[in-house]
Parts: C-alpha cells; structure tokens; sequence
C-alpha cells in the first residue's frame, strides 16, 4: 500500500473523521458570511447513488444519516435555513468530487444508479441576498462494490 493509499484509508476509517458532534459556526465580522473550519467527514453507513456523473451526483440517505447531518448542522445561526438533506433525504452536489476504489486508489469509474457507497460530506452556507441556506457538499466517494484490480 502506497503512502498515498494508507493515508486515505486512515481519513476513511479513523474514528475522527467521522461526522460527529455538532458544527460550531462564525460570521466574519467584515463580510458577515457563515463560516466554519471542519474537514470533510465519512458520513457513517452507505448512501445509494441516484444519479452522478463526473461532475455531479445525488445521493439517498436514510433517516439516522439525516439525524446525524441535522445534529452535526444544529448549532447555525439564527436565520440561516438547514439543509434540505435533513428533511428530504437526499445530497445533491454540482461540481467535481473525487472517487476513490476498495483499495484507496483514485478510481475513473463513475458510480451507477442504484449502487451503494460510502461519502465523505462538508457543510457550508451559501448566501443569495439576505437568503442564507446550509449545503451539504460531496468531497469523495468510495465505490464498495469495486473488484480488486
């Protein structure tokens, strides 16, 4: 195993990189923008692809991983709108995101309808106007059902 590859396992499987706790956010005194400095977390379980493609994807999520988001999301702001993964379910990311085979390696695969994977999630807020809303962003996904190479 490459270097490269142990230290991907270790932010997959470390106990402290896990989405846990609870978010604690600032805004900045200049912008007043909603920020927080968390690393992307393995959202424990997996998660079922519903559409994705290089540069996008979407995502199932059950009812403990919404809890889990919610909790880890709890502590926004006043008048900052939690993200719609909490109620609906689901994770919609635009824009690129790495995957990641069964053994660590940077895989091309892009995963299929259906499939059932493990993500890596961050948090942030996005501001339209006065409109402040949490995102659930995608950073990795790690394709379960990949054979060895």
């Amino acid at each position: 195993m490459s270097a490269y590859e142990r230290a991907r396992y270790a932010i997959w499987n470390h106990e402290t990189q896990h989405v846990h706790g609870t978010i604690q956010w600032r805004v900045t005194p200049k912008s007043k923008k909603v920020v927080t400095v968390v690393p992307p977390s393995v959202l424990p379980g997996l998660v079922t692809i519903i559409s994705a493609s290089a540069s996008g994807i979407r995502v199932g999520i059950n009812a403990e991983q919404a809890a889990r988001i919610a909790q880890w999301t709890d502590d926004l702001p006043p008048g900052v709108i939690h993200s719609t993964a909490e109620t609906d379910r689901t994770i919609t990311h635009h824009g690129p995101y790495l995957r990641i085979d069964n053994n660590y390696r940077v895989a091309m695969k892009v995963p299929a309808v259906g499939e059932r994977v493990s993500v890596r999630i961050a948090a942030e807020v996005h501001s339209i106007g006065t409109l402040r809303k949490a995102h659930i962003l995608i950073t990795d996904v790690r394709l379960e059902d990949v054979a060895p190479a």
